[in-house]
């Protein structure tokens, strides 16, 4: 679906910064970090996903 969307292209690692800090502030027990990152990366998620879509469509073989 993510490829399909295009949300990755931008950043094919998309995703790897975000589970490293969760990993940490989960590990620290930071609870407000925690929400914190997940907040961000759903708000990035949803602005990602209401671009318009450029690529072409979908054709399976």
């Amino acid at each position: 679906m993510l490829d399909l969307v295009g949300m990755r292209e931008h950043d094919p690692n998309t995703g790897d910064d975000v589970h490293a800090a969760l990993v940490r502030a989960v590990a620290d027990g930071d609870a407000d970090t925690v929400g914190r990152v997940l907040r961000e990366e759903l708000e990035e998620a949803v602005a990602l996903s209401r671009r318009p879509v450029t690529r072409t469509s979908y054709v399976p073989e």
